[in-house]
């Protein structure tokens, strides 16, 4: 999944590795949410019975055009 994030705590996780049609999830997070429970509201907005622990998330910084783990 990738990761890019807003002022206010709101998430774009772009997840098309999970829906082929899919561009991105927008899920509001707090500053105390971890990597493993964001991937698992996605999958959750699936009815996915994977295990968030097979994903990885990845932050975009659309500026430098740039990708962290």
């Amino acid at each position: 999944f990738l990761l890019q994030m807003r002022r206010g705590g709101l998430v774009k996780v772009y997840d098309s590795c999970l829906m082929a049609g899919s561009l991105y999830k927008s899920l509001l997070v707090s500053e105390r949410t971890t990597a493993e429970e964001v991937v698992q509201l996605v999958l959750h907005c699936y009815n996915s019975s994977e295990r968030a622990s097979k994903f990885s998330l990845y932050e975009m910084c659309p500026v430098k055009n740039c990708k962290h783990l």
